[in-house]
């Protein structure tokens, strides 16, 4: 027998020494749980989860027709548990019908072989599992009809700040060649499938499909046939043909959110891609596709490269065509259409000037999606208070714990972005060399000396001053994030 551990198996059958002569074969490879009537295996299943349900017929109906009406309500509340008829009845009308109410096997009692009854049981237990994972997937995609009547791409792309403004600029440029591989960079939430989008939206390929799938969420066994497909028999669980991703977005545009995760036997396929334009599904021959590659990722693509995590030479096919999307905290101007956008009202209808100065204060590590949710969240908050506009008691813990900036002030602060770019110029004059000679092996108390500081005055200038106000500012800067343990 197979090992198999923390599976479930619900037993029903009314014969209670069938139950211990099974949980004593099967339970050190099973969790069994049972019922001996279709009551109490209802209550089971509405209660809990289980990975395989074992029905017994007769449960002392004296009928084994009567039997086979509960295999379709108890495959309705086993979620996606395969249901496997073990019974007394070896007719072949029996089984038959069994198999066309739903079941998924049929075993006879009078047959008991061990190792066939496990081979059986873990079968359909990993071909479920695996039928619920591509289901998973297949929710996890998301395929945008050409076709766009409320909130367009080119609506929803929201912001005045120079940087959208020149962000929009970049991304229209390219769309006019429909050809061509985009990467679009950015941390978390700053909506890069937004401008992936919008860049569709703008491309003669705005009628065809756009087909978006985040690489981070798919099993690594299941991403080859996810993004190319497979034939009929090619892997355990292939019960028939699946067009992968590839082919759903053929003549549109694929946006392969998150690419940094993916490992190197994808990153080749996906590279042959790209120079030729030939996938091959798993277990089936080459195809020709014609589709638009936009990829995105949060991470320094060029430190995975030197880490050997990332090939170099996809790298070198993405990096011609590099988009940088800037945090929320680079362009709070964004801020108040942004919320406007998602809540359809001015930020002052809705909440007080405490919770709209906290706004502009706060850092919004999780860019524009934190901002969306923590809207949603305000909102409900303050209609459970009975309040006509947030106040700071609505807002998540760490935004109520700021200090209160005022709009004037904020405002000033834009306006001094030419003064800050000035600073930061120094402070990138003081990181290169810190770089170039952590590079150089020198020690940090070395660097610290050339500099007139002590190490410990070096340690704050880069950890303490420049990296909590200016982290941006570190994204080429490897050693310097690795010398100090930041992250």
């Amino acid at each position: 027998m197979t090992a198999i551990t923390n599976y479930r198996i619900l037993l029903i059958d009314d014969d209670t020494k069938f139950h211990q002569k099974m949980r004593s074969i099967f339970g050190k490879d099973y969790e069994f749980d049972g019922a001996i009537d279709e009551k109490k295996a209802t209550e089971k299943l509405n209660t809990n989860q289980y990975d395989l349900i074992w029905l017994d017929l007769d449960l002392a109906y004296g009928d084994f027709r009567k039997g086979l009406e509960n295999i379709k309500p108890f495959s309705e509340l086993a979620k996606g548990a395969p249901v496997i008829v073990v019974s007394n009845d070896s007719r072949t009308s029996t089984v038959v019908d069994a198999i066309k109410e739903g079941a998924t096997d049929y075993l006879c009692k009078g047959d008991f072989d061990i190792d066939y009854w496990d081979d059986r049981f873990r079968k359909h237990i990993e071909d479920a599992k695996q039928r619920q994972k591509q289901a998973k997937l297949t929710q996890m995609v998301r395929i945008v009809p050409p076709k766009h009547e409320k909130n367009t791409p080119l609506d929803a792309f929201i912001g005045n700040s120079s940087q959208i403004t020149e962000l929009k600029k970049t991304l229209r440029v390219l769309s006019q060649n429909n050809q061509i591989s985009v990467l679009l960079m950015g941390e978390t939430g700053v909506g890069k499938e937004v401008a992936a989008h919008y860049l569709h939206a703008c491309s003669l390929r705005k009628d065809k499909p756009f087909v978006a799938i985040n690489l981070s969420a798919i099993p690594r066994e299941l991403m080859e046939s996810t993004l190319f497909g497979h034939k009929k028999g090619s892997f355990t669980g292939a019960e028939k043909d699946q067009i992968g991703l590839f082919q759903e977005a053929n003549t549109g545009v694929l946006f392969l959110d998150e690419i940094g995760d993916i490992e190197q036997q994808i990153q080749v396929k996906l590279l042959r891609f790209l120079q030729d334009k030939i996938i091959r599904p798993v277990g089936g021959k080459e195809i020709q596709l014609d589709v638009q590659v936009i990829a995105a990722t949060n991470v320094n693509l060029k430190v995975s490269v030197e880490d050997g995590i990332f090939r170099k030479d996809l790298y070198e096919r993405l990096k011609s065509f590099i988009v940088n999307i800037p945090p929320l905290r680079e362009r709070k101007e964004d801020i108040e259409p942004l919320c406007q956008f998602f809540t359809q009202q001015k930020l002052n209808n809705i909440a007080e000037q405490s919770v709209i100065d906290n706004f502009y204060q706060y850092n919004w590590s999780g860019n524009v999606r934190e901002l969306r949710n923590t809207l949603e969240s305000m909102q409900i908050k303050a209609l459970i208070l009975n309040k006509d506009k947030a106040s700071i008691d609505c807002l998540p813990e760490e935004l109520r714990e700021l200090k209160s900036y005022t709009i004037p002030q904020i405002t000033e602060q834009i306006q001094n972005k030419q003064k800050d770019n000035t600073d930061n110029a120094q402070m990138i004059e003081h990181l290169d060399f810190v770089e170039n000679e952590l590079k150089n092996n020198s020690s940090k108390s070395h660097i610290a000396q050339q500099m007139g500081k002590t190490a410990d005055d070096l340690l704050y200038l880069i950890k303490k001053k420049y990296y909590p106000k200016n982290t941006q500012l570190f994204t080429n800067y490897p050693c310097i994030c690795k010398a100090y343990n930041l992250k």
